[in-house]
């Protein structure tokens, strides 16, 4: 309000665009800004609506426009709406700035118009032709990519505030400091690393050998372990290539695409049940006017369904410990309530099942999923609200989640959070810290054996004590000297990226 009226005084009119990354967000920030400053008009519009944002830019009606930053640039790039029309925009979770995305797309348009301002109209929200100012929200600014060290923690710092024009630095809370302690609490850390399945383990070996037989038929020698990330891009590859080439390649894109799902089937098998791996291999489709080659793959499928159907279901170890985790989280605070992160849609409901049909878990843990809702599989807003609404009144007190709950979305205090091989960035690592906000709160992160995400989670909490380091340097630190040559060398490595994809397409152009 305190802008809307220093516009009003001025003689300007106030039109704020309050950007989130995500569809989910949207509509929590705008109730929240009700919420808070009673008498504001403030709507949401996002890329799922055919809306355009003209009329709610140019009329009078709007004070606050809460949209996806995807919505806002397309807007931006086809000319529906300038940069100027807005007086003020607001970037929650504005560390995506950093790297390309909707975020510096965004700022890409205010940088121009910025640099193609004479220099007595700067600051830039002065003039004739006056520019928004920015704000940025984020709960940490992240370290960058690459191996950390405080001087390239500093340049991606510093890189982040030349795209956002924050010209006066990186703000942290420093007059409220004390007063904020007392009400922000710091969650224990535990890093839990738990046995994996053998290696020797019959389901594995059965999977394994139905997947040599079929990398036999198409010459693949697997560079990569079979189930794991590294495998399935190799394949993800190689389907590509394949539809790529001018002569047939059904036969290698079909077995290809069994391949992958035999990796997720394996993979599965690594972190949850039998029965979840076995869901995976039960969703193979069926080819359609079958070819002999495509009849010899359906035989492997089903000699390999009768195999694991005469197998005994062996526990898995990883699930044990997670299940002595959980026992001893309820038992020392019985009314504890987490949220137990994974990577997929599918994982929740692996979770939730495996949760439910535990004689230890399941008199005490009331579980169920949310997801979000721009992929297929995912839940629409009137069902997250209504989980969300459930975990608040104590008809859950676990949420199996995707990243939906990483960025913002409001949850009710939770006393734990648990990253099941699931390791994530520094940024993410602090928000974690959001989502444990009661007292006593602890964070779990569990990862298997000879996983490699034990380092990747050190690597994690090295660069986060990196970015609260670089935040006390870059303090005191004037900017205003390095934020233009920084801008301009962005400015210039657009326009390299944009020359060189446009001489490519026109080598394509010409090729055909």
């Amino acid at each position: 309000m305190h802008h809307l009226n220093k516009m009003l005084k001025e003689g300007r009119r106030g039109k704020i665009a309050f950007l989130t990354p995500t569809r989910q967000l949207t509509f929590q920030q705008k109730t929240k800004l009700q919420e808070y400053i009673p008498g504001m008009r403030v709507v949401e519009i996002t890329g799922a609506s055919c809306q355009p944002m003209h009329p709610l830019v140019q009329g009078d009606e709007v004070d606050v426009i809460v949209c996806t930053a995807g919505k806002l640039r397309r807007e931006l790039k086809t000319k529906a709406i300038e940069i100027t029309d807005f007086s003020l925009i607001v970037a929650d979770e504005c560390h995506h700035a950093g790297r390309p995305s909707n975020y510096s797309d965004i700022m890409e348009f205010y940088i121009r118009s910025k640099l193609a301002k004479p220099a007595s109209t700067l600051p830039p929200h002065f003039g004739d032709t006056p520019l928004p100012q920015i704000v940025g929200l984020t709960a940490s600014p992240g370290a960058g990519r690459g191996k950390p060290n405080i001087v390239t923690v500093i340049e991606h710092q510093l890189s982040l505030c030349a795209n956002m024009d924050a010209t006066s630095g990186i703000v942290t809370v420093q007059r409220n400091a004390a007063e904020l302690e007392k009400y922000r609490n710091s969650p224990r850390k535990y890093l839990e690393v738990g046995d994996e399945r053998s290696p020797n383990d019959p389901f594995i070996l059965h999977v394994c050998s139905a997947m040599e037989t079929l990398e036999h038929y198409i010459g693949n020698n697997p560079c990569l372990a079979r189930g794991s990330s590294g495998y399935d891009t190799c394949l993800q590859n190689e389907k590509e290539a394949a539809e790529n080439r001018e002569e047939d390649e059904r036969k290698r894109i079909s077995v290809l695409d069994r391949l992958s799902v035999y990796s997720q089937c394996l993979m599965t098998y690594s972190d949850f049940r039998h029965e979840d791996a076995v869901s995976v291999l039960e969703e193979v489709e069926e080819f359609r006017d079958q070819t002999d080659f495509e009849h010899l793959l359906c035989s492997v499928h089903t000699d390999l369904m009768e195999k694991l159907s005469r197998l005994p279901k062996i526990p898995n170890p990883l699930l044990e410990h997670m299940e002595t985790i959980l026992c001893d989280q309820f038992a020392r605070c019985p009314q504890s309530k987490g949220i137990f992160f994974v990577r997929s849609i599918k994982h929740t409901r692996y979770v939730t099942n495996w949760i439910k049909s535990s004689p230890t878990l399941s008199p005490t843990i009331q579980a169920t999923h949310i997801t979000g809702y721009n992929r297929a599989g995912g839940m629409e807003k009137s069902e997250q609200l209504r989980v969300l609404e459930g975990f608040r009144q104590g008809k859950y007190n676990l949420l199996a989640s995707t990243s939906v709950l990483e960025e913002g979305l409001d949850v009710p205090e939770c006393n734990f959070v648990i990253r099941y091989q699931n390791v994530s960035n520094e940024i993410a690592q602090v928000q974690a810290k959001g989502r444990a906000r009661a007292q006593d709160s602890r964070i779990y992160t569990v990862v298997s054996t000879n996983s490699n995400k034990d380092y990747r989670y050190l690597v994690a909490e090295e660069k986060q004590r990196l970015v609260e380091a670089s935040l006390t340097k870059l303090k005191d630190q004037p900017l205003k000297d390095v934020i233009p040559s920084k801008q301009k060398s962005f400015i210039q490595e657009r326009d390299r990226k944009a020359h060189l994809l446009q001489s490519l397409r026109s080598k394509w152009s010409d090729t055909d």
